[in-house]
């Protein structure tokens, strides 16, 4: 196996996967957002888990620690 080393230039605008909106779910259903994302979305204390069956889709809604489910 040959290797094909190449090297990543800094502060050239490239940014990690956690300078962006990312969100994922582990197959143990954990659910993970990054800082950007989060702060994008208003900074909640909560979310509500929102579950669309037709499409197989995830979605986040902030919520109030208060707020049910």
């Amino acid at each position: 196996m040959r290797l094909q080393w190449k090297e990543v230039p800094a502060g050239d605008g490239v940014l990690g996967q956690w300078a962006a909106l990312y969100v994922t779910m582990n197959p143990k259903g954990r659910i993970a957002l990054s800082r950007v994302t989060h702060e994008k979305m208003g900074g909640p204390a909560a979310y509500i888990v929102l579950f669309d069956a037709a499409n197989n889709l995830i979605g986040l809604k902030p919520a109030a620690l208060s707020t049910r489910n």
